[in-house]
């Protein structure tokens, strides 16, 4: 953040959807930012100075970037309650350190007053209502996030200190309240008392949009020719020269995208060929006692983490050593979908840092097991709450040995785009009738297309992703996966929405464009497409036109014989 700053690229990541504050003022940009600039300068030289991060997080605020106040403010409030609660600490001997120096030299003129039990009293009470402070900025982004669940988590603590009136937390307790009440109905009406667990997941979120930060430079928003390089060759050795990794015609429907790139057929490849298999280590599951890498389930001797020399190998020669020994407490307690990501979060930071061992100056978005993974800063608002967002990274963080307060290469923005690459190419799963989540390398680069030419499933009891054709694949053609099989069979409007968390808001591939242009361009399209399914295809098209019809739906222009 200390850094020079592009105005252009300054997109708010509050969502006006979820924040009923008014949004961020453009006339407040040129003071705010170079406030967050100089005040990073401040923390790079004093980390441990509460008053730097909390004044960074007021500016963060006013920008429109809540989701790194509370993450700044947070920073804060640590350093406080260490040097309040626990003085005789190693950090929080630090902080009176670094705030009692501070404090010294804004006062040195009246010094003579202020020695001994005095002076020591002045930088407790000053520290206290810093610790005030930082609670007010935490409770105030959590407002712009719209993270109800989070900020009456913190109910006694915000009525101790007066930071919201009984009047307001019980206007936030009727707005919760309708919030699960809305998602619970909703679950009901969509997916029955099965996705129940999931609607209060739902209801506890809050949520903040994906996009590019102000200061980040363009060598961290696109891949480097040595990661392009990189990923050609791990994609024809795994492919057995079957594939290519290049530019992608699709780049023309996504104006904002130069480094659109994609798999294509350097060969010809019969329908039901084996593409590839894509092995991964960065995979994780919500099945207990069961090895870290390939899921086998540990029955003889549950307190071991890996089920025989050959896992156990792999990940002491990849994952963070902590990691291998060490559980991360509490994750059990929350449901499936947010303890998976949190782990596969955990998974990625311990390879990162591992790498990081003997390649310390290599940015973290730039290490092997990042650098090909691209977000979606087009996207719609992603769901957010404090444990998951900035509790747990900081614990992860620390875990693995970092100080959250002197090494700004993890910083909240960093941690930030990590999260986001992950969620956008990360593939859910079931192994062992658990859920399971896993980001495979080569399987992430497929583009999207509403009639894939591939078709992939997990093999058996891992996770490991197996890719086959469904048609014929002639040598140059594009080579498309489906994000979301289901929507094959949906009305255009309605694949865009159940896509938009990948693709923004229109999908680029031929069928999107050929039904957008509409008229003969459509059909001609359709009756293109149909000559390339097999008699097997051909019946499932037709029984799903029935189906669709049958419900008042049609996914395929008029005039189209099948």
């Amino acid at each position: 953040m200390e850094n020079p700053w592009d105005k252009e690229q300054w997109k708010y990541t509050r969502d006006p959807i979820f924040s009923s504050s008014p949004p961020p003022n453009p006339q407040n940009y040129n003071r705010c930012s170079a406030r967050v600039r100089s005040e990073t300068r401040n923390i790079i030289d004093l980390p441990f100075e509460p008053g730097h991060w909390l004044m960074r997080a007021d500016e963060l605020l006013t920008l429109g970037f809540p989701e790194l106040a509370v993450g700044d403010a947070h920073k804060s409030r640590l350093l406080t309650e260490a040097a309040l609660s626990n003085p005789g600490s190693e950090l929080g001997e630090k902080v009176l350190l670094a705030h009692g120096m501070g404090y010294w030299l804004r006062d040195h003129y009246s010094m003579q007053g202020r020695r001994g039990n005095n002076f020591l009293a002045d930088v407790l009470s000053s520290l206290a209502r810093l610790e005030n402070s930082a609670w007010s900025i935490l409770v105030r982004g959590l407002m712009h996030i719209g993270s109800t669940a989070d900020i009456l988590s913190f109910r006694d603590v915000i009525m101790e200190r007066s930071i919201l009136s009984t009047e307001d937390l019980a206007r936030l307790q009727t707005m919760h309240e309708k919030k699960k009440k809305d998602c619970t109905e909703v679950a009901i009406k969509w997916g029955g008392s099965k996705d129940l667990d999931r609607s209060v997941e739902t209801a506890n979120n809050g949520f903040v949009r994906v996009r590019a930060y102000p200061w980040m430079p363009e060598d961290l928003m696109s891949r480097s020719v040595g990661t392009k390089a990189a990923i050609t060759a791990s994609l024809t050795s795994i492919s057995h020269s079957q594939c290519i990794w290049t530019s992608s015609e699709i780049r023309r429907e996504t104006d904002e995208d130069t480094d659109m790139y994609g798999i294509f057929a350097s060969a010809d490849i019969k329908a039901g060929a084996l593409v590839f298999t894509d092995h991964t280590i960065t995979a994780v599951t919500a099945q207990p006692d069961s090895c870290k890498i390939c899921f086998r389930v540990l029955t003889a001797e549950p307190l071991r983490k890996f089920c025989g020399k050959a896992c156990e190998n792999l990940a002491l020669n990849s994952l963070h050593q902590a990691d291998c020994q060490e559980d991360l407490p509490g994750v059990e307690e929350f449901e499936p979908t947010p303890r998976l990501r949190i782990l596969l979060f955990q998974r990625h930071l311990s390879i990162i840092s591992r790498f990081h061992k003997n390649n310390c100056s290599v940015h973290p978005l730039h290490t092997p097991v990042m650098a090909n993974l691209k977000p979606n800063y087009s996207g719609p608002a992603q769901p957010w709450t404090f444990k998951e967002n900035i509790l747990y990274p900081n614990m992860i963080l620390q875990q693995l040995g970092f100080d959250i307060f002197t090494n700004l290469q993890y910083d909240t923005w960093i941690l930030k785009n990590i999260s986001d690459r992950i969620r956008n190419n990360a593939t859910d799963g079931i192994v062992n009738s658990y859920y399971f989540s896993s980001l495979n390398p080569h399987h992430c680069m497929f583009n999207h297309s509403c009639h894939a030419n591939v078709d992939w499933k997990f093999v058996e009891g891992s996770s490991s992703i197996e890719v086959k054709t469904n048609r014929d694949i002639v040598k140059g053609e594009e080579i498309f996966d489906s994000y979301r099989a289901q929507v094959k069979w949906q009305p255009r409007e309605e694949r865009w929405a159940a896509l938009s968390g990948w693709l923004g808001e229109e999908c680029g591939c031929a069928r999107c464009v050929a039904e957008k242009e509409g008229g003969d361009v459509a059909r001609t399209y359709w009756e293109t497409y149909i000559k390339t399914l097999n008699e097997e295809g051909l019946k499932e098209l037709q029984m799903m036109v029935r189906l669709s019809r049958s419900h008042g739906k049609r996914f395929m222009p008029d005039g189209v014989l099948v």
